[in-house]
């Protein structure tokens, strides 16, 4: 009987019910119902639980309307949880819980993900010596109605027929050694990317290195990033100013790495900010030579030399665009459904908890099976969808899924090389790609370079 017993217990293990509570355990649900037990007081229907599943389920949804999603999810949700009093039977009662459901939740669900992943030894932010993140922000669309506008206000120039309309903006950290969603932040798109991804930077893990796109350096912004304890390599465009001391045309024709200061004029009474900044030369698909500058708070060329720096850069288009086109069009979320502010925050954190989970979930898999060969392949959120669908149709309608966690292997990207053009055609309304012009340059002059060193000492010493 124990044998059999034994048995039984593993063979459960591999359905989905079981896959969700690998990563959130028992003691998960017993902190957050201490937690969040405001939430839950005189709810009889929609426990803290109960609104968490059903917004996952529907987040991964395919129906139309979010009536369709709701009624498919109920059904998933009553099949999960058969032993418990069942959910609310209308969506107006699940909106209304869903609205004072607490933002804060979804944070423990970030770090219960990574938590699975540390105790695993899954180290998927490891690229080299560096752990690092590709941060980078995108757009989405909400309905066009008085909340939102007065919410998020108007982010859109508008058109000679119409005003423009609101939006909200996601920036998030992808771990570049797996291509995995770390973290995020969202707000209204009127709300820089820089101010979001200062809140990110101080999350990362102590000493982690940021990669970003060009349009994020600033002074402020690099000082306070250093502050944190972080690391960063930005590349570098015609809107950045940098000083060098003894700069000539020779040195800059020949330019390869060395140090420069971000002092912009209107910060002369503080210190400047000192950068290396690095001359990269890159193969366009043309064929013809082009360069790409990156800066960084790394000033030591044996913690970051210039090819470590081109690998990590080059990923970053992998981790943040590709994630950013995951989460638009393989889940759908170009444009969310809800019609006020509070429900379209809730609606935005259970897509991106979502594809965190589907990844984490395959991350798992992965790693508990002693045969698998792929753990260096990236996932593919597309197939664990799909899955996850089937799953969930499976679920309700009584069936089982034991099946999931050995298909969740197989949810892995596709490592063919690209031979062909990325754009084949020119589409409607979008803007052609133009890389950044390299950044200017100017001749560091002794009077400005005297004040620089001075303010820099003044500031080791308040520091100290």
């Amino acid at each position: 009987m124990a044998h059999n017993g034994h048995v039984f217990r593993k063979y459960r293990r591999q359905d989905l019910g079981a896959c969700l509570r690998e990563i959130l355990l028992a003691s998960f649900w017993k902190s957050a119902h201490r937690e969040f037990k405001d939430f839950e007081a005189g709810r009889a229907r929609w426990s803290l639980p109960l609104c968490w599943h059903m917004g996952l389920f529907m987040a991964l949804e395919p129906a139309g309307t979010m009536q369709e999603r709701f009624e498919s999810a109920r059904e998933s949700v009553t099949k999960l949880f058969s032993k418990r009093k069942r959910c609310g039977a209308t969506l107006a009662g699940f909106t209304g819980a869903m609205s004072e459901f607490p933002l804060a939740f979804f944070q423990r669900i970030k770090q219960a993900a990574w938590a699975k992943l540390e105790e695993l030894g899954i180290d998927a932010a490891k690229v080299g010596r560096w752990h690092a993140y590709a941060i980078d922000g995108s757009i989405q669309n909400i309905p066009r109605t008085k909340a939102h506008e007065q919410a998020y206000g108007i982010s859109t120039k508008g058109t000679s027929s119409g005003a423009g309309f609101p939006q909200r903006q996601i920036v998030g950290a992808v771990a570049l050694g797996m291509n995995v969603l770390y973290d995020w932040e969202n707000s209204s798109a009127l709300v820089g990317e820089r101010e979001q991804s200062l809140k990110l930077m101080a999350r990362l893990p102590e000493g982690a290195l940021g990669v970003f796109d060009a349009g994020f350096l600033g002074y402020e912004w690099a000082r306070h990033i250093t502050d944190l304890g972080r690391f960063f390599l930005v590349r570098v465009g015609g809107n950045v100013r940098l000083w060098i001391e003894g700069l000539n045309k020779t040195m800059s024709a020949e330019w390869r790495d060395g140090e420069v200061w971000l002092w912009p004029d209107k910060r002369r009474k503080q210190p400047p900010v000192v950068l290396r900044l690095m001359r990269i030369e890159t193969a366009a698909e043309s064929g013809k030579k082009s360069e790409m500058w990156l800066a960084t708070n790394v000033l030591e060329q044996t913690k970051l030399t210039c090819e470590e720096a081109t690998v990590l850069y080059e990923k970053r288009w992998g981790a943040s665009e590709c994630s950013f086109r995951t989460l638009k069009a393989t889940l759908d979320a170009r444009k969310l459904d809800s019609r006020t502010p509070a429900m379209t925050e809730r609606e935005e954190e259970f897509e991106l908890s979502a594809m965190q989970l589907l990844q984490v979930i395959v991350l798992t898999a992965r790693k508990q099976h002693p045969k698998e060969r792929r753990r260096k392949r990236r996932v593919s959120v597309a197939k664990a969808q799909r899955m996850w669908r089937k799953a969930a149709r499976q679920l309700a309608a009584g069936k089982s899924t034991n099946w999931f966690k050995a298909e969740m292997l197989g949810c892995v990207g596709d490592v063919y090389k690209r031979t062909s053009k990325k754009v084949r055609r020119t589409w409607p309304e979008r803007k052609a790609h133009e890389s950044p012009k390299a950044p200017i340059l100017r001749r560091l002059t002794k009077p400005f370079k005297v004040i620089g060193i001075r303010t820099l000492c003044e500031q080791e010493q308040i520091a100290g």
